[in-house]
């Protein structure tokens, strides 16, 4: 079965225009009820993403963003790479786009362009999983979600009851209800001291698979400056919307499509 799987996703990723059910089956070779166990399978996991409209099935972004480095092409991933760029030149600090991993109170990291400062967030390896409740981006997915459901979460996760924020769960829990109302989270000396952050939701036909951030050493990220780079998030996640809406899901933009 990993075999059949390997070579379902190998076809999807060879077909930049995407591929119906039929296809994968008549060029793997595999039954066609099996294939699409093993798509639906994929898709759970954010492998792949299925357009509605053309039935047919691509690579997700998240997974291409992972995998692919930047280039030069005009491409989905590289226009997203190039917005980060500017975001950061703009910022003068540590940007990057992150995911809410299913079924978890984790983000991973999928793309990080560094800060023009010699003193700014380390580099760190990516993609990357961090704490949700750490985080400004996972303030972000948290903040979007059932106040309820998201109380019951993290009472029931043994990591954040022995968090610092998990000591004061009725404060967390205010603290993405103003999130939620002004459209952005900031995170303060809580992924690590002295490190400071802001994000925005990025908004794709009604749902919000990502988030984007600009990070920072505390003191020059300073609370009064927050307003001002949610600016700029907001500005750069509108232009990753604009791209993202009028693009096959997870398809890249130009030749590859």
């Amino acid at each position: 079965m990993v075999q059949k799987t390997l070579r379902v996703l190998q076809t999807v990723a060879a077909s930049p225009n995407g591929i119906g059910l039929s296809g994968v089956a008549r060029l793997t070779e595999i039954p066609k009820a099996t294939c699409h166990r093993i798509l639906l399978a994929l898709a759970a996991e954010d492998w792949v993403v299925l357009n509605e409209d053309t039935k047919r099935f691509h690579m997700s972004l998240s997974v291409l963003l992972m995998l692919s480095p930047t280039s030069d092409r005009d491409t989905a991933l590289s226009y997203v790479n190039r917005l980060l760029e500017a975001l950061a030149t703009q910022a003068m600090e540590t940007c990057g786009l992150d995911q809410p991993i299913k079924g978890t109170n984790t983000v991973m990291v999928l793309a990080q362009t560094a800060s023009p400062h010699n003193i700014g967030l380390g580099r760190r390896a990516v993609p990357r999983m961090q704490p949700a409740w750490s985080t400004s981006t996972g303030k972000v997915f948290l903040s979007l979600g059932d106040p309820e459901a998201v109380r019951q979460e993290l009472e029931a996760d043994a990591l954040f009851r022995d968090s610092p924020r998990g000591r004061d769960l009725d404060g967390f829990l205010e603290e993405l209800a103003e999130s939620a109302e002004r459209g952005y989270a900031s995170s303060r000396d809580e992924l690590e001291p002295g490190a400071a952050s802001v994000a925005c939701p990025v908004r794709v036909n009604g749902a919000v698979p990502y988030a984007i951030w600009v990070g920072g050493p505390t003191y020059r990220l300073t609370p009064e400056r927050v307003p001002e780079i949610a600016g700029l998030l907001r500005h750069t996640a509108h232009d990753i919307e604009r791209v993202l809406a009028r693009t096959p899901p997870g398809t890249q933009l130009g030749p590859a499509l």
